[in-house]
C-alpha cells in the first residue's frame, strides 16, 4: 500500500552545495524534513567513495544516495542496493576514443574512482576537458556512436568540464523510480531539484524545480525556480 510520505531528491554540486553558508541551511532543513518521516535523497554524479568526504564534512543525513549519475543506488548505511555496469565491449571502444584525445580520465566502480576496465564492473567513465566546446563535441560524438548503449553528459565546472558516461539502462530518473517503488512513495509526492544537463530527466518526470543559476537547457524546461534546496523543502512541508 502506498503512503503519503514525501520525498525530495536533490542534485549536489551547484544545487545542495553552493557555498558553506547555504549548505548549513540546507542540512538543517533536511533534518526537519526527515524528522517528519519524509525521505531525502541525494542524486549526484560523484562516486560513492569520493563523496563520503562531503557527507562527513557537512554532516549530511540522507535516506538514499544515487551516485555516478544514476549508475549506483545506496541506502543510508552505505549498502549497495542496485547498480548498472557499462557494457565491457562498448567500454573498450569508448576507451579507444578517449585515448585519441590524450585527456585524463577516471574509471569508476561502485565504491571507487580507481576501477580497472578488465574487472568488467565499471559504472562510469569520466573524461576531463579544459575547453568546454571540446567537451561538448566529445559528448555528442559518444552519444551518436554509442547512444544505444550509453548516456554521455557534459558537466561544467569553473576550471574544467567533465564528460561523464554511464549505461543507457539508467539515469537519475530511473534510479528515483526504483527508490519510489521500494519505499512505496506516490509519484505526486516526489520533488526533484537540480541545475545541470544530467538533471533534466528527473525534473521533467516528477515535481521538478531548478536553481536560478541552472544551465539554459534546464531553465527553459523548468518554470519552478528556487534559491535553494531549503526553500524547496519549505514549500513541500507547507503543502
Amino acid at each position: 500500500m502506498l503512503n503519503n510520505r514525501k520525498m525530495v531528491v536533490s542534485d549536489y554540486d551547484g544545487t545542495f552545495f553552493l557555498d558553506e553558508k547555504q549548505i548549513i541551511k540546507n542540512v538543517k532543513k533536511v533534518n526537519e524534513f526527515r524528522e517528519e518521516n519524509n525521505l531525502f535523497v541525494i542524486a549526484t554524479g560523484n562516486n560513492f567513495g569520493s563523496f563520503q568526504k562531503e557527507i562527513l564534512k557537512h554532516s549530511i543525513k540522507y535516506d538514499n544516495l544515487i551516485s555516478d549519475q544514476g549508475a549506483c543506488i545506496f541506502d543510508r548505511q552505505g549498502n549497495l542496493l542496485k547498480y548498472y555496469f557499462l557494457d565491457y565491449s562498448i567500454s573498450k571502444k569508448i576507451m579507444d576514443e578517449i585515448k585519441n584525445t590524450h585527456n585524463e580520465y577516471k574509471l569508476c566502480n561502485p565504491y571507487t574512482e580507481k576501477g580497472i576496465l578488465e574487472q568488467k564492473n565499471i559504472t562510469k567513465i569520466a573524461v576531463e576537458f579544459i575547453n568546454l566546446q571540446e567537451a561538448r563535441n566529445f559528448t555528442n560524438k559518444i552519444n551518436i556512436k554509442f547512444g544505444d548503449y550509453v548516456h554521455a553528459y557534459t558537466m561544467i565546472f569553473k576550471e574544467k568540464s567533465i564528460v561523464e558516461i554511464i549505461s543507457s539502462d539508467t539515469d537519475k530518473n530511473e534510479s528515483i523510480k526504483y527508490i519510489a517503488h521500494k519505499e512505496k512513495i506516490f509519484k505526486d509526492n516526489i520533488y526533484t531539484i537540480g541545475d545541470g544537463y544530467n538533471d533534466v530527466s528527473m525534473i521533467q518526470n516528477f515535481n521538478g524545480y531548478c536553481m536560478k543559476e541552472s544551465v539554459y537547457e534546464l531553465l527553459k524546461q523548468c518554470p519552478n525556480v528556487v534559491e535553494s534546496v531549503a526553500d524547496l523543502i519549505e514549500k513541500v512541508m507547507n503543502k
